[in-house]
């Protein structure tokens, strides 16, 4: 009885935590129900754990917890899955987004609207090709 006070708790806080970073808008509305799905499910298998141990049986898990491992894990590949599609579209969008930049620049300059300096030039703090070595910029003094 104690363990399933426990986790009852443990879930209601869960829940919590996620209402309130939707509330703050620190976690996104297709993540936070993610989130509110597996905590109703904790709760739903704390209230009833008959049903973890049929579920493993209907299965063929003769241990039920080994069945919560292989969710949690099943759950943690998707979450990993997920975030790796989101990381490559912000770099596929960042990409793109340097490439218009850079196109506009290069526009504006052959317009004679700015006085932007070429790549590479000195005070250009964007440059990727200045090489100071391994010493730094002072070293050939």
């Amino acid at each position: 009885m104690k363990s399933t006070i426990f986790f009852v708790i443990l879930t209601v806080i869960m829940l919590f935590v996620v209402g309130n970073l939707l509330r703050s808008r620190r976690i996104r509305e297709r993540y936070a129900v993610l989130w509110v799905l597996v905590g109703l499910f904790m709760l739903v298998l704390v209230a009833f754990p008959v049903l973890l141990d049929r579920l493993a049986h209907l299965v063929g898990i003769t241990v039920p917890s080994n069945l919560l491992f292989i969710l949690a894990i099943a759950m943690l590949l998707g979450i990993t899955l997920q975030l790796t599609l989101e990381v490559s579209r912000a770099e596929d969008r960042s990409r793109v987004l340097a490439e218009n930049v850079a196109i506009l620049n290069l526009e504006m300059r052959e317009a004679g609207l700015t006085h932007l300096p070429t790549h590479g030039a000195p005070g250009d703090e964007m440059s990727d090709t200045t090489d100071d070595g391994p010493e730094g910029p002072d070293a050939s003094r």
